[in-house]
Order: structure tokens, then C-alpha cells, then sequence
């Protein structure tokens, strides 16, 4: 019956982890969106496969920009699938609206990590928010793939970094003669329960 019991504060628990890695994971993208990139793409403009139009994609830490040139003197009359032309293409970039002039120049920007979950679009502008007298922008497309995937990345690291800090403390306490659960001194007792906490210590 216990066991049962403790379901929904397990539930509840689980569910308000994944709510703070999810706001952890925007708030990181958010910080990330306003570093500066510099062109790495070295000038160059790589080509479709079915030769409607080029692309440039500019990678850093956490954030990606991607210069797309659509039409090749036609007008495109239908949505464009961008992610599906080449696959060295973020698919965070997602599919274009149809152009309405031969040639549409159309600049995409993502940031968060290890996947980008913030998205910028043409006709999306960041939010600008004033903090500590300086402005950040904030995206309004959200790439929610990116989203699940940084924030199950950054439980994991929260998880590893506080089992191997508790595992190194109790190692630590152990070796000087420790309680292990309060760190109450050991050496000279002659039963096998802290006088502390209770807890009950092999002896050897």
C-alpha cells in the first residue's frame, strides 16, 4: 500500500524535473541566441539537389545560422521542404512558405545545445527584453524536438554530477572513519550504530 502511495509523489516529482530541465534548456538557448556568430560557412553557397536554390549554414557553440536563396528565376508556387533538398541541412530549419518573387533570400537563426531549440524566421522577429541595461533577444519559434533532447541531456548531467559527488563523500567519510549518512566520528565506539543518526556501520 506504501509502495502505491508514494506513485503520485513520484509522478509529481518527475513532472517538476522536466518542467525546470525544459526551462533550463530555453533559458540556455535564449543566453546562447545572443553571442555573436561570425560567418563560417567560408563565403561559399552550396547548391539543392534539384537546383531550386542555395544555402549557407554557419555553425558555433550552441547556435546555427542558415543563409537560404530560393528560386532560380521561377517563382516557387508551393511550400518548400528545405530539410528534405539536402540532409547536411538542420531540420530544425523546417519547410518554407511559397515564394512570391523569382528569387527570395530568406535568413534562418537557432541557438540552445547540445540541440537547437530556439528558432528566428523571417517575418518572426525576436522579443527584445531589457536585463541589467543591456537588451537580449528572445526567439519566438520554439523547435521542441531540441527542446526534449537538451532537457533529458541536462537531467542526466544534474543526475551523474550528484550520484558521483554523494558517492565521493561517502567514500571520503568512510576512509576517515565516518558515519556515512552525518559525518559523525566513529573511531573508539564499540557498537555498530551512530550515536548521531542511528545508522548502522559494519564493522571490520
Amino acid at each position: 500500500m506504501s509502495a502505491r502511495r508514494n506513485v503520485p509523489r513520484y509522478c509529481s516529482r518527475l513532472v517538476a524535473v522536466l518542467l525546470v530541465g525544459a526551462a533550463v534548456s530555453l533559458l540556455a538557448a535564449a543566453i546562447l541566441g545572443n553571442f555573436p556568430l561570425s560567418s563560417t560557412g567560408g563565403g561559399g553557397l552550396q547548391t539543392f539537389a534539384d537546383g531550386s536554390g542555395r544555402y549557407r549554414v554557419d555553425e558555433a557553440f550552441g547556435r546555427s545560422r542558415v543563409h537560404v536563396v530560393l528560386g532560380t528565376g521561377r517563382i516557387l508556387d508551393s511550400n518548400f521542404d528545405v530539410s528534405a533538398q539536402d540532409s547536411r541541412l538542420p531540420r530544425w530549419l523546417g519547410d518554407l512558405p511559397a515564394s512570391e518573387a523569382p528569387i527570395s533570400v530568406r535568413v534562418f537563426e537557432a541557438s540552445g545545445w547540445p540541440a537547437r531549440a530556439l528558432v528566428t524566421r523571417p517575418g518572426h522577429p525576436s522579443v527584445k527584453w531589457s536585463l541589467v541595461g543591456r537588451s537580449l533577444r528572445i526567439p519566438r519559434g520554439v523547435w521542441w524536438p531540441g527542446v526534449a533532447l537538451n532537457t533529458l541531456v541536462g537531467i542526466a548531467v544534474i543526475v551523474v554530477v550528484c550520484e558521483g559527488t554523494r558517492k565521493l563523500r561517502a567514500w571520503n567519510r568512510k576512509r576517515s572513519g565516518l558515519c556515512l549518512a552525518c559525518g559523525y566520528e566513529l573511531a573508539g565506539l564499540s557498537h555498530r550504530a551512530c550515536p548521531e543518526c542511528g545508522m548502522e556501520h559494519q564493522r571490520g
